[in-house]
């Protein structure tokens, strides 16, 4: 009987130590990391890369105040000025910012988010650009001439991914006048900056090598990651020759996301 006692208590215990009932599972240390990093990834998709977009942009001579409004969620912000004569100061909401001795070209890092007051100190003329940096997502209004009469939809497509994430629509637009511009709606892509679109006869790229292998031709710098954005081409583009949209990733040559374009 002590024996069977002994050997029960024995598998009781065995239970316990395997991860029976008894025992409270150890956690895994790399779950909560996982799920801090997914957490993050998906946050992150509501980001677009960061890009400088002016706020204000100011043309005056001799001293003067401003007042300016800088994002509360900006990463950063920036003055850049060009003056005619005499020292120039400029300082916000009384701290300093920068100056120097004029004729001259120079830039100086913000301070401060919200409302703002600049204040320069010159005695000539001088003409400033206030910047920020931000990463929402971009929302360019169409342009005025796309919902002109004259104005025709030509081709129109949808991004899908390639190397990157990629999602929206491309459409081509013909003005009135004859110019194409391109227009890019509920548009998503893997945050990054140097991105560039390209113009591509390849009718439906889904490698950066099939990518390479058609021409190819750069019209713009990628506004922004996410949003809507418009694009006026150059004046020699012909529609036949654009079947696709691009997006490109110059420093490590790949290519993002494409939007096979149709009529």
């Amino acid at each position: 009987m002590r024996l069977g006692a002994s050997v029960a208590a024995a598998f009781a215990v065995s239970l316990a130590a395997c991860g029976g009932e008894e025992r409270a599972e150890k956690a895994d240390p790399f779950e909560a990391v996982e799920a801090r990093t997914k957490a993050a990834e998906e946050a992150a998709r509501g980001r677009a890369a960061p890009r400088w977009e002016v706020t204000r942009t100011l043309d005056v001579e001799g001293d003067a105040k401003r007042r300016i409004r800088i994002a509360d969620d900006a990463v950063q912000w920036r003055v850049r000025w060009e003056c005619d004569s005499s020292a120039f100061a400029v300082a916000a909401d009384d701290i300093k910012l920068g100056g120097g001795k004029c004729p001259g070209k120079r830039e100086a890092a913000g301070r401060g988010r919200g409302a703002i007051v600049l204040s320069v100190a010159t005695k000539g003329r001088w003409r400033m650009t206030v910047e920020q940096q931000v990463t929402t997502p971009l929302d360019e209004a169409p342009l005025p001439s796309l919902s002109a009469k004259r104005t025709r939809v030509v081709k129109r497509g949808r991004f899908r991914p390639i190397e990157r994430r990629g999602a929206g629509r491309a459409v081509l637009h013909r003005l009135a006048d004859g110019r194409l511009v391109l227009r890019l709606s509920g548009f998503s892509t893997a945050a990054n900056t140097d991105l560039a679109v390209w113009l591509s006869a390849v009718p439906a790229p889904r490698s950066t090598t099939a990518v390479l292998r058609g021409p190819h031709r750069k019209v713009a710098d990628l506004k922004s990651t996410i949003g809507a954005q418009n694009y006026v081409l150059p004046p020699d583009v012909a529609v036949a020759d654009v079947r696709s949209i691009v997006i490109w990733c110059e420093p490590v040559r790949i290519a993002y996301t494409a939007a096979t374009l149709r009529r």
